[in-house]
């Protein structure tokens, strides 16, 4: 199969049981990988989404040139980057020096008047008629085209983040704690911050730079970078930060990106006892049975529901691990799963 996926010409991929299908784009550099062996393809993925058709190639790829993960032309001192609303990230040495600012991402933002007129044009269409498929077809393009604007810019600062830095420190953000703000909610949602994320960690990796988190309640925005004072309370209105002690005046970006890249993997978070890595908190959470839940008052399924699981032979009770949005998802011993809707 993966023989029979090939490029046929500069321009042309051909495909089993498809035959050869145009490409739009430049595909050099992996048409030249194909020719000199450095990468086999395994099989492709055709996706198709608002109109536009995309095909993926999956296989095994050599690691990249010496020279593009050499480090003697990147910057030695390690850099932190600050993920923010105003700027998409802010980038600092552990020196002080400003090593990147990218421009914040508000592509969400700019074309909310171009959506609204779309939602509202297939508000009023028909349903079942032409007019319907034409205004929902409009209304997807419009979102294809913020999701590509905003993944362009991400992919960009990465890029760049990983070919210029030996070290590079990030924070873990809790991005889905800080959605509950309705306020910033779609600011936040339209800055990338978990693409980002991911996008420097796997890059990282191709170009052997090294990558450090740093802890989720490490106080990089209160602490000082010029003295270390810590703050006790700072607004997020405050876009400068301003020591009282040693009286500097920052930026407060740039201040989080500066303590980020002075920080050690050994270095303990004043601001609370945190755990050493997600998994040791998941692994202490202890999954109760329904008839615990039963004798708490909070069951999570029916009475029939739970005879219903005694009947098929289980033996024991269900292990039941509840989410409040999707409901119950019993799991037996033969490794069946069944999602039962929660009993309000």
């Amino acid at each position: 199969m993966s023989q029979l996926i090939r490029f046929s010409d500069p321009t042309h991929l051909r495909l089993p049981k498809i035959g050869p299908v145009k490409l739009f784009g430049p595909p050099r550099k992996i048409r030249r990988m194909i020719d000199a062996g450095r990468f086999h393809v395994y099989s492709a993925t055709l996706t198709e989404r608002a109109g536009r058709w995309t095909v993926s190639l999956t296989g095994v790829a050599a690691e990249l040139h010496q020279a593009e993960r050499s480090r003697r032309t990147r910057h030695r001192v390690p850099v932190g980057v600050d993920r923010g609303i105003t700027s998409l990230c802010v980038a600092a040495d552990a020196n002080g020096t400003p090593f990147e600012d990218f421009e914040g991402v508000k592509t969400l933002r700019k074309a909310q008047r171009t959506l609204k007129a779309a939602n509202q044009a297939l508000a009023r269409t028909t349903p079942g008629s032409k007019g319907r498929q034409r205004a929902r077809a409009r209304l997807a393009k419009t979102h294809r085209k913020v999701a590509n604007t905003r993944r362009h810019l991400v992919h960009e600062a990465s890029k760049t983040l990983v070919t210029r830095a030996q070290v590079v420190v990030l924070e873990d953000l809790c991005v889905a704690g800080m959605m509950r703000n309705r306020h910033l909610a779609r600011s936040i949602s339209d800055a990338a911050m978990g693409e980002l994320f991911d996008q420097i960690l796997y890059k990282a990796k191709w170009h052997g730079v090294e990558v450090r988190v740093a802890d989720r309640f490490f106080p990089s925005s209160k602490t000082c970078s010029g003295c270390g004072e810590v703050k006790g309370e700072l607004n997020l209105s405050e876009r400068t930060y301003s020591c009282n002690v040693c009286g500097l005046a920052i930026d407060r970006d740039l201040n989080a990106a500066i303590n980020l890249a002075r920080w050690r993997p050994d270095e303990p978070s004043p601001t609370r006892q945190t755990e050493k890595s997600r998994a040791a908190r998941l692994n202490r959470l202890i999954p109760y049975t329904n008839l615990h839940r039963q004798v708490r008052g909070k069951s999570r399924s029916s009475p029939a529901q739970t005879s219903r699981h005694r009947d098929e032979g289980t033996g024991s009770e269900p292990r039941t691990q509840t989410d409040h949005r999707l409901g119950s998802r019993t799991v037996n011993k033969n490794h069946r799963a069944t999602w039962l809707s929660r009993s309000r």
